[in-house]
């Protein structure tokens, strides 16, 4: 989700450099990078729900409200950056999926 997440930064951070700029190369730029976004920001929403609010919480956690809460916050942050081009939403996305960390912590193989 991380990765999805840089790329919706890219992402934005492109939209802009590209915003009002006429040329057709420009246009077509744009209109890539506008559905490369949307299609990470989607990628977390479907992670989130597919897998982590299916496997991964469980109503018998002690911390239960407190994960779903987080989750749902990573799939409220993903639906604002994939509806907004502004570069502040593609940093609260990654800023909420980095909260989830300390749930999930790295194995060691």
């Amino acid at each position: 989700m991380l990765e999805d997440a840089a790329t919706v930064e890219k992402s934005a951070r492109l939209i802009a450099e590209l915003t009002g700029k006429s040329d057709a190369q420009a246009q077509n730029q744009l209109i890539r990078w506008v559905m490369n976004k949307e299609q990470h920001a989607q990628n977390i929403i479907s992670t989130i729900s597919d897998y982590f609010l299916t496997q991964r919480v469980n109503s018998s956690q002690e911390d239960y409200v407190e994960r779903l809460t987080e989750h749902h916050a990573v799939i409220v942050a993903a639906m604002k950056a994939k509806q907004n081009a502004d570069l502040k939403y593609a940093k609260d996305l990654r800023e909420s999926i980095e909260v989830l960390l300390s749930y999930y912590p790295e194995h060691k193989h």
